[in-house]
């Protein structure tokens, strides 16, 4: 009986030692992930941002493809009135036609750089406003560190913020105006 009294007063003052050690260790740092994609396939402003980025190309190709159509029958004039014209005259229109060849395809190449530019620039936009979210969510959560899902190998076993966040994002940010420079 002797010893289990020395064993149980052993436990306890070994209790009491390592209560204080216990309470004095910093807890784990808390990490969360977000799945970036999700958030730009879904978010109501990049769905309207994509919607007007669609209706700009397809304008783009209206327009070039109406030019490419007049510069398609100048080419056809002029071969019609080859027989007629000095060799001078023919090279001359042949030149302008092969200019304007090379403005449409640069005018082409330009706009879809500015379409290219306005895209990059409403995801810059978006992504802003997520990081304001999650540093909101960092403090409010006390998390050390948010993951993005693409950085990660395998099913991460962290609290997934995305759904926290698209809601805050469609809230505070439910559409952007895409501006062409």
């Amino acid at each position: 009986m002797k010893s289990f009294t020395t064993i149980a007063a052993i436990a306890a003052l070994a209790m009491t030692l390592a209560g204080p050690a216990a309470a004095q260790k910093a807890p784990e740092p808390a990490i969360a992930i977000i799945d970036t994609q999700v958030l730009l396939e879904k978010a109501e402003a990049a769905k309207a941002a994509r919607a007007q980025i669609e209706k700009l190309r397809t304008e783009m190709v209206q327009a070039l493809a109406a030019q490419q159509q007049e510069l398609r029958l100048m080419s056809q004039n002029l071969a019609r009135e080859r027989a007629s014209l000095s060799e001078d005259v023919f090279q001359q229109r042949m030149r302008e036609a092969l200019q304007k060849n090379a403005d449409l395809q640069k005018a082409g190449q330009e706009q879809q750089a500015k379409l290219n530019a306005a895209s990059r620039a409403v995801s810059q936009k978006i992504e802003g406003v997520v990081h304001d979210i999650v540093d909101e969510l960092k403090k409010e959560h006390r998390y050390a560190l948010v993951v993005v899902r693409s950085s990660t190998m395998g099913k991460p076993t962290v609290p997934d913020i995305t759904e926290t966040v698209l809601g805050r994002l469609d809230r505070r940010l439910p559409t952007v105006e895409v501006t062409l420079q």
